[in-house]
């Protein structure tokens, strides 16, 4: 309740000391508040630490933006505010995109967003909704989300689906989705990338799916590559998955967000140019194992843990078997080995 204060002499007049603002809080304004106390929690994080106060300011601040009488931004905009959210909480991203959706119904990119973050937090009810109203609009009219996220969303629903006739006709969708990907949108690898993912259970199919975007040089495919770098390393053809890699870092310079793990790429790099050595019987340069050094301490900057005895050991035989120390400005990798 507002503050009421009597003022000598008014009579009966009374002030309100806490007038109600008619300001309200754009999305955009929102979002940028949000980044704020979700750069506080990130920062927890990195410590294996939560900022429980952060959250809740966080959790506050999303209760204030869906109280408002009046909403304003654009479609965009509650987009960009539900993927920031979805770092933190998918259940705030999903409130934040019915907000948008309850003015833009039928915004394809809102309902493609609800696809990804409502099956991560059990909305299915809403998801199948979603995923209903995105199936009732043309696919001339979708964006790379609509194509990306359908796909996901069916994916999962195989992991829920016991029955093995619901199971085949999800699988037959996906794959019908990412031909249609492929035809509507041909300069994204996306398409190309989701068709030859319903090959996996056969690699070699897997793989010539992957060659057809590989064999254009019109088309940024880092993650293509990426992917048929890995089935071919696994087949010890380390020659063409070093291509292969290369070709993935080149293309990922074109990427606007997100992308592939550059880390991994290097790691895998070094672990070729060692192979490819080793099995050909072909004597290390010193400019050879510099570049295996430099790979390897590009790649411990990012690497997941799980990877990093297996950089020291490599690293350790190669300076043994070359003679040839690791220089001083590898720092990362100096530290890893200890000295």
């Amino acid at each position: 309740m507002p503050k009421v204060v009597n003022i000598e002499n008014s009579g009966s007049t009374e002030i309100t000391a806490e007038k109600k603002s008619k300001a309200i809080i754009s999305i955009k304004q929102a979002r940028s508040i949000a980044l704020g106390y979700i750069s506080e929690i990130k920062r927890a994080e990195k410590y294996n630490e939560d900022n429980l106060v952060a959250r809740d300011a966080l959790a506050e601040l999303v209760e204030t933006i869906l109280s408002q009488e009046k909403q304003s931004g654009s479609p965009d905009d509650y987009h960009n505010f539900s993927v920031a959210l979805g770092r933190i909480d998918d259940n705030l991203a999903c409130e934040i995109i019915s907000l948008g959706r309850a003015r833009f119904p039928m915004n394809v990119d809102l309902l493609a967003d609800f696809l990804i973050y409502g099956m991560d937090c059990d909305r299915l009810d809403e998801c199948k909704n979603c995923f209903d109203t995105l199936n009732n609009i043309p696919q001339n009219d979708w964006t790379w989300r609509c194509f990306q996220f359908e796909i996901a969303y069916m994916y999962r629903l195989l992991d829920l689906t016991q029955s093995s006739e619901e199971r085949s006709l999800l699988k037959k969708n996906i794959t019908q989705v990412a031909r249609s990907y492929k035809k509507h949108l041909p300069f994204e690898e996306g398409g190309y990338r989701e068709y030859a993912k319903t090959y996996a259970s056969n690699r070699e199919k897997e793989l010539k799916e992957l060659n057809e975007v590989l064999s254009s040089d019109s088309i940024a495919c880092p993650s293509c590559a990426f992917r048929t770098a890995d089935l071919l390393f696994n087949q010890k053809q380390y020659r063409a998955a070093l291509e292969a890699i290369n070709r993935s870092l080149e293309d990922a310079i074109n990427q606007k967000q997100g992308g592939i793990d550059e880390y991994q790429l290097h790691f895998m790099s070094a672990l070729c140019k060692i192979a490819i050595h080793l099995n050909e019987h072909i004597a290390f340069t010193e400019d050879e194992v510099f570049e295996i050094y430099s790979d390897f301490d590009i790649s411990l900057k990012g690497l997941g843990s799980e990877y990093r005895e297996t950089v020291k050991t490599r690293a350790h035989f190669l300076e043994g078997k070359t003679g040839i120390h690791i220089p001083d400005h590898f720092e990362e990798l100096k530290d890893l080995i200890g000295y």
